[in-house]
């Protein structure tokens, strides 16, 4: 207590400990990819622990598989997971998405009729132009453009 009878704060330790939180995020910031890979590292190595202790422990005959074997396994048994569902379940995606690129063609100066109705699309319009007509900007790479004069829509790689 001083004379004033309040007690008299230092900020200089919140200061520092501010600029020093501000630095620690900025740092993290530029690690960030490095930091997520440690963290997918240690959820796979807590969550995939007790399965190799309990393949590690498993005996067949009087043989009981190491650690390594036991991880061996372990990336056998998903290998064989992804591979099942790789025959399974991609081939409809695959042909679904094949239909979707046959029909998008036909279906594309539809969409760009309703785009019209969308609020605020007068700025998104200007933004957009580019040799005389509109481009969707989700199709940059292949620059797809509805044509006010003709109405229809047409895609070229340039």
């Amino acid at each position: 207590m001083n004379s004033s009878g309040g007690a008299q704060h230092d900020f200089r330790r919140e200061i520092v400990f501010a600029f020093l939180l501000a630095l620690a995020c900025y740092v993290a910031w530029l690690l960030r990819e490095e930091l997520l890979l440690l963290y997918v590292s240690a959820l796979f190595a807590v969550v995939l622990t007790p399965l190799v202790r309990a393949t590690a422990q498993f005996s067949i005959g009087g043989w009981r598989p190491f650690k390594g074997a036991a991880i061996f396994f372990l990336l056998l048994g998903v290998a064989v997971l992804l591979t099942v569902f790789g025959f399974l379940a991609l081939p409809p995606v695959i042909n679904d998405l094949q239909e979707f690129g046959r029909e998008m063609p036909a279906r594309l100066p539809g969409i760009l009729l309703a785009l019209k109705n969308i609020p605020l699309r007068s700025t998104w319009i200007r933004r957009t132009r580019f040799r005389g007509c509109r481009i969707l900007p989700a199709m940059r790479p292949r620059h797809c453009c509805f044509r006010l004069e003709t109405g229809r829509a047409s895609c070229s790689m340039w």
